[in-house]
């Protein structure tokens, strides 16, 4: 039960923290920079600026991987750390759902 809670918090804040809409922005593999088509570009050059494109496209999704894997780790590692009743409460913030907090006096 205890890590299934801790699983699904993971879950939440990384998908809070990635945000809605990432992986639709990126450009499409081998693609051009802009303006480049108004450079009067053989072909030879197309598809050898295409190639360098995609290449480097591909190293960067890798490092991006990474770096979304290393923020999980990190977002798991942070939770260890919390109370089962801290926990509880994270979750229900995260699910926008109500906690009891206890009325403050004023002095």
């Amino acid at each position: 039960m205890r890590r299934s809670l801790v699983v699904g918090v993971v879950m939440v804040v990384v998908a809070l923290m990635v945000g809605p809409g990432t992986s639709q922005e990126k450009k499409p593999k081998g693609s051009l920079p802009a303006n480049w088509k108004k450079l009067d570009l053989t072909k030879e050059q197309e598809t050898k600026i295409r190639a360098i494109a995609a290449n480097y496209q591909g190293k960067i999704n890798a490092l991006e991987k990474q770096i979304e894997d290393l923020k999980t780790q990190r977002r798991t590692d942070q939770v260890k750390v919390l109370t089962e009743e801290q926990k509880e409460k994270l979750r229900k913030i995260l699910l926008g759902e109500k906690t009891k907090t206890p009325p403050t006096k004023d002095k």
